[in-house]
């Protein structure tokens, strides 16, 4: 199909405003992208500061439970030492010999208030 003279000035113009619209579309798009981009990056950079203090503390406490556990292993291994040895469960001393009963103890109490006889 031949075109004339109008109708290629019709569709050059319609290709112009199509053309003219879709850059200013984009251009909007590329700010709405921008501002996007932005506020992504900002949350990065906010993440990554949470990340690295979070690192710092888990690094702190990380060295001091390791301190802890190397008391903890020590103690242990001095408990397994005591108990180890023959006297670990001698905790008292010899006992005592066995009690007899006095037979003149109560004798002199009961004597004395005139009782008993």
């Amino acid at each position: 199909m031949i075109y004339g003279r109008k109708e290629e000035k019709d569709s050059t113009y319609k290709y112009n405003l199509l053309k003219q619209s879709l850059e200013e579309q984009m251009a909007a798009d590329g700010k709405d992208m921008d501002d996007e981009t932005f506020a992504l990056m900002k949350s990065q950079a906010e993440i990554d500061k949470i990340r690295q203090e979070e690192s710092a503390d888990f690094m702190q406490a990380q060295s001091d439970l390791k301190i802890g556990l190397e008391g903890v292993r020590k103690a242990l291994g001095v408990l397994r030492d005591y108990y180890a040895s023959d006297d670990a469960f001698v905790q008292q001393s010899a006992m005592p010999e066995q009690h007899v009963k006095a037979s003149s103890a109560g004798t002199s109490i009961i004597g004395s208030r005139g009782g008993g006889e």
